[in-house]
């Protein structure tokens, strides 16, 4: 990678061209389509500041998995420990939905 800016909006270009897959991968995971967005969103962030790190350009996709991955993982820790900040409130909503779907069966 040569220039910092350009890897970056290079990567972002690549990246967004596989936009709903990314958030048809998310959505399995967390129940909701806006909160898969937001995910994405956050994922997105989190790799374009770290693209530097990237050792094989031709792995990029494989990499952002790895980063969404943890994304989604950090917030259901969040959730998990009610550290979750205002735009994981679709996390907890989806797992009380679950929780009061099992006390109805």
């Amino acid at each position: 990678m040569d220039d910092p800016a350009t890897d970056a909006a290079r990567s972002l270009a690549h990246l967004q061209r596989h936009l709903q897959t990314f958030v048809s991968f998310a959505r399995k995971r967390v129940g909701d389509v806006a909160l898969a967005e937001d995910v994405v969103q956050d994922a997105l962030g989190k790799a374009l500041a770290h693209v530097h790190e990237l050792r094989d350009v031709d792995r990029l996709e494989a990499w952002f998995y790895r980063v969404l991955r943890r994304t989604i993982a950090d917030l259901r820790s969040a959730v998990r420990t009610g550290d979750s900040a205002q735009s994981l409130d679709g996390i907890a909503a989806v797992e009380d939905d679950d929780a009061e779907i099992c006390r109805c069966l």
